[in-house]
């Protein structure tokens, strides 16, 4: 027996060990990496001083300047909105320019060139540009929504929420975010149970799957694909099926402070059942406790009443 207490201890102690060298390595890439960026940087500044009308360059200096940094560029100092409105004023036609500012843009308008531009026009003529561009179809909804717009015109084309949504994923099939935002907002633009993407039809529910096949830690895309789902019902995600139930246990390993989704998973055991969270296993009691704010198995300490 005491063998195998100090077999275990020297484990442990190995285990801290790399842990710690893990850490130690983490640490070191990171000093690295950020060495590497700063160097690019500075080159990349050296080369528009160089030559003024590398609108590339510009675009690198303006892209990878953190907000409230400066380039000095012969002599005048120059933020990163007023690097990528160089990068315009050289090639109106830069795409990520575009998206940049869209990106970034706070203020309702930003002057390009003599003309004024919202977020959403910004996003307009990067897409005008570059129609394959999966994320800037993605925020182009965003300020649809924000400015309570129907449909957009890109290109001499008419599109609503659900149909930019659709050209994301058409662009991209590994945007989580376009799948995600299609199940919650695209089908409020349509009278149907299901979209074509690239000739397959999908229903809400399997929109949200598309989007868990690419992140499966997506907590929002848990708690929606189970509100999609009746108890008796299961959800095919990357070949595998889940049940309800499973869902829900997928959700409260993402934040087991849920409370809601405690009684939920509650509510769909009988007397008797258990199941698995987090490596810890639970009854129908004990989930009805963590919904209620009760855990078992933490320490409180001793609580003195206030007087």
């Amino acid at each position: 027996a005491e063998d195998e207490e100090v077999n275990s201890s020297e484990e442990s102690e190995e285990d801290q060990d790399e842990e710690d060298d893990d850490a130690d390595h983490e640490e070191e890439d990171d000093v690295h990496a950020k060495y590497v960026a700063h160097y690019k940087l500075k080159s990349a500044i050296w080369e528009v001083n160089v030559d003024p009308t590398n609108h590339h360059r510009w675009y690198y200096v303006g892209s990878n300047m953190k907000y409230g940094e400066t380039a000095s560029v012969n002599n005048v100092k120059y933020t990163p909105r007023q690097c990528i409105l160089k990068v315009l004023e050289i090639d109106p036609n830069y795409a990520d320019a575009w998206r940049f500012l869209g990106n970034t843009l706070i203020r309702p308008l930003v002057n390009v060139n003599t003309l004024h531009y919202t977020k959403g026009q910004c996003y307009i003529k990067a897409l005008e540009i570059n129609p394959d561009d999966s994320e800037t179809w993605t925020n182009l909804v965003d300020t649809m929504i924000y400015d309570k717009k129907e449909t957009v015109t890109v290109s001499g084309k008419v599109y609503t929420k659900a149909e930019c949504y659709i050209k994301a994923v058409e662009c991209d099939s590994y945007n989580g975010e376009a799948w995600y935002k299609l199940s919650v907002h695209g089908f409020w633009d349509i009278d149907s149970t299901s979209v074509s993407v690239d000739g397959n039809l999908y229903t809400e529910r399997e929109c949200v799957a598309k989007c868990l096949e690419v992140c499966d830690n997506n907590r929002d895309a848990w708690v929606r694909v189970t509100g999609l789902m009746q108890a008796n019902e299961t959800v095919t995600i990357d070949g595998e099926d889940f049940t309800r139930q499973q869902c829900t246990i997928k959700i409260l390993e993402l934040n087991d402070e849920d409370t809601l989704s405690w009684r939920d998973l509650a509510d769909s055991m009988q007397d008797g059942d258990t199941v698995i969270v987090d490596d810890v296993q639970y009854t129908r009691e004990k989930c009805y406790k963590r919904a209620d704010g009760i855990d078992d198995d933490y320490d409180y300490g001793d609580e003195e009443d206030e007087d």
